[in-house]
């Protein structure tokens, strides 16, 4: 297949990889980056200027609850020029890979359905439902996959996490906010079956497991032999500005089921992992 990645972040360098990795042409878009095709997703584009391909995937975006609350520009980027994109995409033929987020649900139950509504509680969660409501309306032209907590040892908290516990330094981690996390490959791995499997409509990408964020310190800790003295409790709750659902899982089964494979529980994931670079922790 010929695939177009929009946007370079990690999830959209991750679904390049990997669809090269599978033996499909691969074209990239950056902002920055000179060695890919340039775009700009906070300005209008002009799809002529890019390449005819069987899909597009659209993992340009602004991340973030906090940065989609106070950057005005998010909502041109991610739901304006989006829905644009995909619009104009899809006139052509290209059918559109979305990146969602369990985000678009309030969190009040675990494990959401594919076919949930959804309730967001977020600016963030908002846009990601407004994208996906137009996406529903052009019925076998694109797949929605939403994603719970994607990890990655490269960047984020897993990074931060352990090479603050190389350095013999404390961290904090919440004891009353939950993730069902996914391995960043794990994601893409997935997502690429179901491209693979010409599957449109909604789908999800989580753990079946679902634990707090200082169980998943323990659990690290425990595995690369670190003190669990350096990881100190923290609740959500006592911080007013942070958003602080009861559960973030979804119910992936129908996605495993498609491609003949399980998202790993948090053991096996965590055996999966790969120390950061220039860390000294060991498997």
């Amino acid at each position: 297949m010929k695939i177009l990645v929009i946007g370079d972040g990690t999830l959209g360098k991750s679904l390049a990889k990997e669809s090269v990795k599978r033996g499909h042409s691969v074209f990239t878009t950056s902002r920055k980056d000179s060695s890919c095709l340039s775009l700009d997703l906070s300005r209008e584009v002009d799809v002529t200027t890019l390449p005819e391909t069987e899909w597009a995937i659209i993992a340009a975006a602004v991340s973030g609850f906090e940065s989609c609350e106070k950057d005005q520009k998010a909502y041109t980027v991610n739901v304006t020029n989006t829905i644009n994109l995909t619009h104009d995409l899809m006139q052509r033929g290209t059918k559109i890979l979305f990146p969602s987020s369990t985000a678009v649900f309030n969190g009040e139950e675990p494990f959401y359905t594919p076919t949930a509504h959804p309730s967001p509680q977020t600016e963030y969660g908002r846009q990601k439902a407004e994208v996906e409501r137009f996406l529903n309306k052009n019925s076998g032209k694109a797949l929605v996959v939403r994603y719970t907590k994607i990890l990655t040892t490269e960047s984020g908290i897993l990074y931060n996490w352990l090479n603050s516990f190389q350095k013999q330094e404390e961290i904090t981690a919440f004891t009353d906010l939950s993730l069902a996390p996914v391995l960043i490959g794990d994601a893409a791995f997935a997502t690429c079956r179901l491209m693979e499997e010409n599957k449109t409509g909604v789908y999800h990408c989580s753990s079946s497991e679902e634990i707090s964020y200082y169980d998943l310190a323990q659990r690290l800790c425990k595995h690369y032999g670190f003190d669990k003295r350096l990881i100190k409790e923290a609740t959500c709750k006592s911080n007013k500005n942070m958003y602080c659902p009861p559960f973030s899982s979804l119910n992936a089964t129908e996605t495993e089921n498609i491609i003949n494979w399980k998202f790993p529980k948090t053991p096996k994931l965590i055996q999966k992992l790969l120390p950061p670079k220039n860390s000294k922790a060991k498997l």
